[in-house]
């Protein structure tokens, strides 16, 4: 285990010496680590690759240290941070996911929600032309199902071995999209009238993520 053998190293065992002693070697050298992960991140220019770096070593340290058996109480506390790191920079991993590869819905949906900041939903269709809403959706959501897979290639070349996690970022990805296409999907249906059905619904969204998590429990 590094952390036991960071302690021995510094002449401090687990279990040996004035308990307040471990566990200040203990949170120091993690904080080491912490930092020693921040700083490899930056080293990218690329913002996937920063995040990745963040979400690969943050999980890590969380996976092995919150299901270690016997625990170390005194890193416990790091051990939680690390969760809070991953699931943070998990969160702007998966969005700049999306934001790559569907740059123009990704933004149209973010301009929805400015315009809806300070007005209810139903005012929608006067904030937004129903032929802009027509012009986006027909630019976008026909090639939908080859984004998703541009995706989750991006996401394979990413994590090549990695399968755990490559798991965790799909499910997270289509929690995130999906939750933003039915989002959507409402306020198409709830806003503008006569407006013919999406090309693409909630339904098929689903099933190309879900297309995608089959071909990870057969690899």
């Amino acid at each position: 285990d590094h952390m036991e053998m960071m302690a021995e190293d510094a002449g401090v065992g687990v279990s040996d010496g004035p308990e307040m002693q471990v566990t200040t070697t203990l949170t120091k050298m993690a904080k080491s680590l912490f930092t020693l992960i921040k700083e490899a991140a930056d080293q990218n220019q690329k913002i996937g690759r920063k995040l990745l770096v963040l979400i690969e070593n943050f999980h890590f340290f969380w996976r092995v240290y919150d299901t270690r058996i016997p625990r170390i109480k005194s890193i416990m506390g790091k051990v939680e941070e690390a969760h809070d790191m991953y699931v943070e920079n998990l969160k702007a991993y998966v969005k700049w996911h999306v934001e790559y590869e569907l740059k123009k819905l990704s933004d149209f949906w973010d301009n929805i929600d400015r315009k809806l900041d300070n007005n209810q939903t139903e005012e929608l269709q006067f904030l937004i032309p129903k032929q802009e809403v027509l012009t986006m959706v027909r630019k976008t959501l026909p090639n939908l199902q080859k984004n998703i897979t541009n995706i989750y290639k991006r996401v394979e070349k990413h994590l090549p071995s990695n399968t755990d996690l490559r798991m965790e970022v799909w499910r997270a990805l289509q929690a995130y999209f999906l939750d933003r296409f039915k989002k959507f999907e409402s306020q198409v249906a709830q806003c503008y009238h006569n407006f013919k059905e999406l090309p693409k619904t909630s339904a098929d969204v689903k099933k190309y993520f879900q297309s995608h998590m089959a071909d990870e429990k057969t690899s």
